[in-house]
């Protein structure tokens, strides 16, 4: 009887699991590096817990240093002065022609710490969260460009990417509010380069360059990319909708907290979150919110005693329009945002008024009261009616054809269900 490591011909048996052509196939796994068998998308998710975790303790931090004249006296990050001048003026909102300017011409960057300041006001908090998301994603990112360009191993790409995350000649960059210009450069640099690289790799090896999609630019056809970011993007939606409910509901974060919670888990969320193709809703969502969030801060700053507020701030109702607009480029429902802002605008912020002019039954005090609020509606109406002409434009005279598998409910026998 033959020994078991031996065939039946007396030649050596060979394992299959170490077999050469195996072996050759897998270059560089875990086990011929000695390191534990994590998952690829174990080692991404790694990789930005450690990221995180390097600088939660910075989110309590205040305003210090270069903060304080960049940010907290910058009347371009304040809103004080029109956007163009965010590309007019140095880092610090002096003009650049003066001859105290500083010279340091970051408009990408002062623009970033604009709209910290739209959503979230002086709040430091908010503009130390957003460097810290800057400095995952960077983190991300160099281990994928290692992964794809340097080692062609997820796992040493890992241990480069938990490397650059807890590296501390990045302290200063993150911790600073005013270094995410360093930590924002770092990002798109990578992206530069690996769209480069991508760009040159395609003649060789007969692949289409996938020109204006991120997804596909950054991860290819990997579907587990899309999930991702799916993922995030829900739940940006659901922090988003939390303090929605905060700021503007329930006045209490606690009560927002349930919202959100019930919002997260809701099984409604489940097929556009799942689905890749969901992302529409998903992102439509998204800009829903933040479009009505820019409307209630373009009015509720004025003093509550006026029956009918004016608009405080133009600039958030006009990025209230242009997010509208954007939300029904991503998905058509997204348009009723705006219909939202309007009832939104007559039943709660202008309420009063319009009672107290129906208990009186005076119309022309009515129309004279109420000019602002007439005034905006018409607005808002307008720009409605314009998105809708060119979204029938664009379908050229022609309406759309729906199977019952696109819409099964219109195609229902029972008015009720349609």
């Amino acid at each position: 009887m033959a020994p078991k490591n031996l065939g039946k011909n007396g030649a050596p048996r060979q394992n299959p699991r170490l077999s050469p052509e195996k072996k050759a196939s897998r270059p560089g796994t875990a086990g011929d590096l000695g390191l534990p068998d994590i998952s690829r998308p174990m080692c991404y998710m790694l990789v930005c817990v450690v990221a995180v975790g390097c600088y939660l303790n910075s989110l309590p931090g205040d305003f210090v240093h270069d903060d304080v004249m960049a940010i907290k006296t910058n009347k371009d990050v304040l809103g004080k002065t029109p956007l163009s001048e965010v590309f007019l003026n140095d880092f610090w909102g002096k003009r650049m022609s003066d001859n105290t300017s500083h010279k340091s011409y970051r408009p990408l960057c002062v623009l970033t710490f604009r709209i910290n300041h739209l959503i979230g006001g002086l709040d430091p908090a908010g503009f130390h969260a957003v460097n810290m998301l800057l400095h995952t994603a960077v983190t991300v990112l160099y281990m994928y460009v290692c992964e794809q360009v340097v080692f062609s191993c997820v796992h040493l790409a890992l241990l480069a990417g938990l490397m650059f995350a807890v590296h501390p000649v990045h302290t200063e960059a993150v911790s600073g509010i005013v270094g995410r210009a360093d930590v924002l450069a770092g990002l798109l640099f990578l992206l530069s380069f690996l769209a480069f690289t991508r760009s040159v790799a395609t003649v060789c090896r007969s692949v289409d360059f996938p020109a204006g999609i991120i997804n596909h630019l950054i991860g290819g056809l990997d579907p587990a990319g899309f999930h991702a970011v799916n993922m995030l993007l829900h739940t940006a939606v659901t922090v988003l909708y939390m303090y929605v409910c905060e700021q503007v509901v329930f006045s209490c974060v606690h009560l927002a907290l349930l919202a959100g919670l019930m919002f997260a888990v809701h099984p409604v969320h489940t097929e556009a979150v799942s689905g890749i193709v969901g992302r529409a809703d998903v992102l439509a969502g998204l800009l829903f919110l933040l479009s009505f969030l820019a409307f209630t801060r373009s009015v509720a700053t004025v003093c509550r005693s006026v029956d009918f507020p004016a608009v405080s701030s133009h600039g958030q109702y006009v990025l209230c329009l242009v997010l509208g607009a954007c939300a029904m480029l991503v998905k058509e429902q997204g348009i009723t945002v705006l219909g939202v802002c309007v009832l939104y605008d007559t039943l709660i912020i202008c309420r009063r008024g319009i009672l107290r002019h129906l208990r009186e039954r005076s119309v022309s005090g009515f129309l004279h009261d109420s000019r602002p609020f007439l005034k905006r509606s018409a607005v808002t109406g307008l720009v409605v009616l314009c998105l809708l002409c060119f979204r029938v434009w664009m379908l050229n005279g022609t309406l759309p054809q729906f199977s019952d598998q696109d819409n099964p409910a219109s195609f229902s026998p029972y008015l009720a269900t349609r």
